[in-house]
């Protein structure tokens, strides 16, 4: 049998290595968040006369018409608008999915959480 020392040798360098298992999640969330600060969505319309680029958290930063766009029947430039915006938000939050796959792992909560949250959880057998 071992003795108490020992065992308090194994139970400390147990403790350790989970401590520096949480310090390193907590780093990787810390630069994963640094890094999502940085992600741009971005889409054009089918022919160009339309550019949307939207933050994570899908919000519009930049639109971009060219005259061809305002020549739209204004029901018409609204849609191609909402869609364009649409296909910007869907493109960071694949950015973002991608950030927590690489951070995590796709099998993690933090990554399904992500996923839920944009509506973008992958299909099985789905190459991004």
């Amino acid at each position: 049998m071992d003795s108490v020392d020992e065992w308090l040798v194994r139970f400390e360098n147990d403790v350790d290595m989970q401590v520096a298992e949480a310090q390193r999640k907590a780093e990787a969330a810390a630069n994963m968040a640094d890094e999502m600060t940085r992600v741009v969505g971005r889409a054009q319309a089918e022919r160009g006369e339309i550019a949307v680029t939207t933050d994570v958290a899908g919000r519009v930063t930049g639109l971009k018409l060219t005259a061809a766009a305002v020549r739209h029947h204004p029901d018409a430039l609204a849609g191609k608008l909402l869609e364009t915006i649409n296909r910007a938000r869907r493109d960071a939050g694949r950015q973002a999915l991608d950030l927590a796959a690489d951070t995590f792992g796709e099998d993690s909560s933090t990554y399904a959480r992500i996923a839920e949250e944009l509506g973008l959880a992958r299909q099985e057998g789905e190459v991004q």
